[in-house]
């Protein structure tokens, strides 16, 4: 079976940053499992610890759109050239 490839892109990732196709690993099959295995991969949390809810400071687009306008939230199950955009947004204070 072919894996299945996404355009990811994202402003913080370094390894990751500027693929124009990012072939998903074997069992990672929605939003929050490549989330995981990102976080693995660059030891760089996401998510809260139950992978619920993105941090305050992540902002994370599928095919354009919120993440949190899809039904199943981080559950939404990815599909061959999704495009999926995360950003670092810098929170800062006065």
């Amino acid at each position: 079976m072919k894996p299945m490839t996404i355009k990811l892109t994202t402003n913080f990732l370094r390894r990751e940053a500027g693929f124009e196709d990012f072939k998903i690993p074997p069992g990672v099959k929605t939003v929050v499992d490549l989330l995981n295995h990102l976080r693995e991969r660059a030891d760089f949390l996401f998510t809260d610890t139950e992978g619920r809810k993105l941090r305050p400071d992540i902002e994370l687009t599928l095919n354009q759109k919120d993440i949190a306008f899809f039904p199943e939230g981080l559950k939404t199950p990815l599909g061959e050239g999704d495009s999926l955009d995360i950003n670092l947004t810098p929170l800062g204070g006065g």
